[in-house]
């Protein structure tokens, strides 16, 4: 019996700043001389206080399930898959991205349980259907909503490093969008019997909020061209 597992999700903070302006306008009225000579005129002085509220940008990520799955292999190989609910909430309307890796900068499944140098390697290439893997290799596999994987769902290799697998534009999301996440591996007789796992991580990064005209200014750093040519005439 082979068993692989495990899946490990982080959770990280975008950097992103909304800037919020508020006015507040105070009206101080001088008294009316009502005594003695003519009555002198009103005068009302107007002072602007300004407000700035500066909220991060935040997004996280969580993982409802710990994944590990358990093969009996076959002479022509066997294939599993093991699935987990992922849920991406963040306050920015701009989007997110998120990365995966492996921990060891390696795409391999490696035997914990017994020396061998014979490991389960990552499928080559996007969008391979089980029928379609290669014997003792491994894929994953991200669909919006909960879904149920099947002999037509596509899976793709795990990078040794951060690579995007999915990228949420401006107002696409919902605030809390929820993700199935699964990873299947095709098992044959030719590996030795053991626990063959790597740790995975997915990150979540928030987008940077599109900066159209001063108003949505708050560093002058961030100041643009495009900027500037938006704001002409307001």
């Amino acid at each position: 019996m082979v068993t692989i597992k495990k899946i490990r999700a982080v959770n990280m903070l975008g950097a992103c700043a909304v800037g919020i302006f508020a006015c507040i306008m105070l009206m101080v009225i001088c008294p009316i001389v009502t005594d003695g000579a003519n009555a002198e005129e009103v005068v009302i002085d107007d002072a602007a206080v300004g407000v700035d509220v500066n909220a991060a940008s935040v997004v996280s990520i969580a993982i409802n399930n710990k994944m590990g799955m358990d093969i009996v292999p076959k002479a022509n190989g066997t294939f599993n898959a093991q699935t987990a609910t992922l849920t991406v909430s963040t306050n920015n309307t701009d989007g997110y991205r998120l990365l995966m890796s492996t921990m060891d900068g390696k795409t391999v499944l490696s035997n914990v349980t017994t020396t061998t140098d014979k490991t389960i390697t990552s499928v080559v290439g996007t969008n391979i259907v089980p029928s379609a893997f290669g014997a003792n290799t491994w894929g994953y596999s991200l669909q919006s909503g909960e879904v149920e994987v099947g002999d037509t769902t596509g899976y793709s290799a795990v990078s040794a490093s951060n690579a995007e697998i999915k990228n949420v534009g401006s107002g696409q999301t919902t605030g809390k969008d929820t993700y199935t996440l699964a990873f299947g591996a095709k098992v044959d007789t030719t590996i030795p019997a053991g626990r063959y796992s790597n740790q995975v991580v997915i990150s979540a990064v928030a987008n940077p909020l599109k900066l159209d005209n001063l108003q949505s200014l708050t560093y002058m750093q961030d100041m643009t061209p495009t900027i500037c040519a938006n704001t002409k005439g307001t």
